[in-house]
């Protein structure tokens, strides 16, 4: 898996996972509110490649609609996704865990399963 993230503001984040190779990290879909997360031990820094480019903005575009589907105005999610400057950095790192937590009623539960 590659994770895709601004050098201004992973610089700690790569660093610390510089030590251990251990990361987790949460995806979730706004609109149904799905939240999945995914661990693994494997986690280092590599170089990006004009691929990546282009999936980062699809996925800028695809988050903008994802976002109006809640309620948030474009304008304000542009600004959010485009806040940060930097250079683009990736981080690999085979998944070795996944949990899903599930939405209730009431709220988010704990029902989900680690794999």
């Amino acid at each position: 898996m590659r994770l895709l993230l601004r050098d201004t503001q992973a610089a700690g984040l790569i660093g610390a996972i510089g030590r251990d190779g251990r990361v987790a990290v949460v995806f979730s879909r706004p609109s149904p509110h799905q939240p999945l997360q995914l661990k693994g031990s494997d986690a280092e820094p590599t170089t990006t490649s004009r691929g990546d480019v282009s999936c980062m903005a699809a996925y800028r575009r695809a988050m903008v609609i994802e976002l109006e589907r809640v309620g948030v105005l474009p304008a304000l999610s542009l600004a959010l996704l485009d806040g940060a400057a930097g250079r683009l950095v990736a981080l690999d790192f085979t998944p070795t865990e996944a949990c899903q937590q599930r939405q209730s009623d009431r709220g988010a539960t704990d029902e989900g399963r680690w794999r």
